[in-house]
């Protein structure tokens, strides 16, 4: 990783970096693609917990 003088990290240091999903791809040993889920725009916005929450919730009523 190449970073501006500003920068402190020295060598080995762990640094966090963001990537953006939209923009990979993710490849399979046989080098073939991956194809890319979306999720479904009614739980875009809720978290893992939020949708099992959720579930739950539904399956008591």
């Amino acid at each position: 990783m190449q970073t501006d003088g500003d920068n402190p990290a020295k060598m080995h240091d762990y640094i966090p970096i963001y990537i953006n999903g939209e923009l990979c791809h993710l490849f399979a040993r046989d080098s073939e693609a991956i194809p890319k889920v979306h999720r479904h725009h009614l739980t875009q916005n809720e978290s893992h917990e939020q949708q099992y929450q959720h579930r739950l919730s539904n399956q008591a009523e």
